[in-house]
């Protein structure tokens, strides 16, 4: 039978968790552990090995109970009679994920979505619950139960994306360092001609994200101005062209466990900044070492025994030739174009009028080509580039190529933003009115073949 659950308040979950500590059971994890929390800060653990749900609201649905006796006699009658096993209360630190501290920030959320849940685990039912206009899902098996509380799940890729590289952060540029603040503000065009976002960059030598991009992300659904739209997806691009010069090599892709532990850190993006994927933008120099694109998988498996259905995306030059995106490439997909679970699309970077799209095949049939890309990759995986400020004929041409040819869509590089840096005006979709206007065409091109 279904656990029908009370909500504590806040207040009330604060005082459980600080003064009946004791009642606690002492089971641990044992493997890779999500960490989040609902509305009210309730820590949440989902181990990913052994398939338990770890919670304290365990302890607030029997604190919440009609029964009389509260001491940890009856806390476990109350467990044996949920047919609730296998529970935990507040882990110190789980994988280098989730402390106490958390508690006490409200900014630190995961909102898991049901869909989450169903990847990561089999043989569980779904009861959809609401609760002061928070849309939450029971998850009940034959032997756990808890409330998982969910504001928005990560959106996926588009099936058609036109995507904007739009730029925000460079440590080079006063003003615009990874530290300073400002206030990104979206032009129209961006905010009804694109339905995906490359944040752009952050340094690959701190990866701590930009102030700009945590200000921005902020802004999505809530209707003002220069705000994200609530459907247009973000995705945190790392590196770029100058962050592949210097650091190089990155030092977190020098060595497995490095890039394993900067996979843990990067998994709180998700929770803390709701993005939807990351672009990995390792270019000549740092993506020219041996070892960056071994370890670049190893951390993309890492990342993704978190979140499985968060976008990684492999921006590639049109002839393959740096070594990290070769590896990360045809580590991705099979010779018969499935995927093996790690990247989810590549990116053509060459932007001059619709060339990208004669480098399509090195990618779509690699085996065929006997080059250093040995598998082939899905079309519908393999975005082609376009040059921001092209005009809008050669942006109306390359969307339709995409729907024609069963292409992902289009990348733009690149978009400023206003009040926003700009490396040159000739480049920039926001320098010219042709521009915007063709992607704002192109993009209601690519939503009336999707209806």
């Amino acid at each position: 039978s279904t656990v029908q659950i009370n909500l504590l308040t806040p207040e009330q979950v604060y005082a459980a968790y600080h003064n009946d500590s004791d009642l606690h059971s002492q089971t641990q994890p044992v493997g890779p552990t999500l960490y989040f929390e609902d509305h009210s800060h309730m820590p949440r653990y989902y181990d990913m090995i052994s398939g338990s749900l770890y919670s304290d609201y365990l302890l607030a649905m029997w604190l919440n109970s009609k029964s009389a006796d509260k001491d940890p006699v009856s806390f476990t009658k109350f467990l044996i009679t949920h047919e609730i096993e296998n529970v935990d209360g507040i882990i110190e630190n789980v994988d280098g994920i989730g402390t106490r501290g958390f508690l006490d920030q409200p900014s630190m959320w995961y909102l898991i979505g049901t869909q989450d849940l169903q990847d990561l685990a089999t043989a569980m039912t779904v009861i959809p619950l609401f609760h002061q206009n928070q849309e939450f899902a029971m998850i009940k098996d034959n032997h756990r139960g808890l409330l998982l509380g969910g504001q928005r799940r990560p959106l996926g890729m588009p099936e058609k994306v036109l995507g904007m590289y739009v730029l925000l952060a460079d440590d080079s540029m006063a003003g615009y360092h990874t530290s300073d603040t400002w206030e990104p503000l979206l032009y129209p065009y961006q905010q009804t001609g694109a339905n995906l976002l490359f944040f752009t960059f952050i340094n690959p030598e701190s990866m701590e994200v930009p102030v700009s991009f945590k200000k921005l992300a902020a802004t999505r659904g809530k209707n003002t101005e220069g705000a994200v739209p609530a459907d247009t997806r973000i995705i945190f691009a790392v590196g770029g062209e100058a962050y592949s010069e210097h650091p190089n090599p990155w030092d977190w892709l020098t060595t497995r466990a490095k890039a394993e532990a900067m996979a843990v850190k990067v998994a709180h993006w998700r929770a803390d900044y709701g993005i939807d994927g990351i672009d990995l933008d390792i270019e000549a120099g740092a993506g020219s070492n041996k070892i960056a694109g071994p370890n670049m998988v190893h951390f993309i498996r890492k990342l993704k025994s978190f979140h499985p259905d968060l976008i990684v995306s492999q921006p590639t030059y049109g002839s393959p030739q740096i070594q990290a995106e070769i590896d990360v490439i045809n580590a991705s997909w099979n010779p018969d174009g499935t995927s093996n679970g790690v990247a989810d699309s590549i990116g053509i970077m060459l932007y001059v009028g619709t060339q990208a799209l004669t480098w399509v095949n090195q990618f779509a049939e690699g085996i065929s080509q006997g080059g250093l890309i040995k598998v082939n990759v899905p079309k519908t995986d393999i975005l082609v580039g376009c040059k921001g400020s092209a005009s809008s004929g050669t942006i109306s041409e390359l969307a339709h190529a995409s729907v024609s040819q069963d292409l992902l869509g289009l990348m733009v590089w690149f978009c400023s933003v206003k009040k926003g840096p700009v490396y040159n005006r000739w480049d920039d979709c926001s320098s010219s009115k042709d521009s915007m206007g063709g992607y704002v065409d192109a993009m209601k091109y690519f939503q009336d073949q999707t209806r």
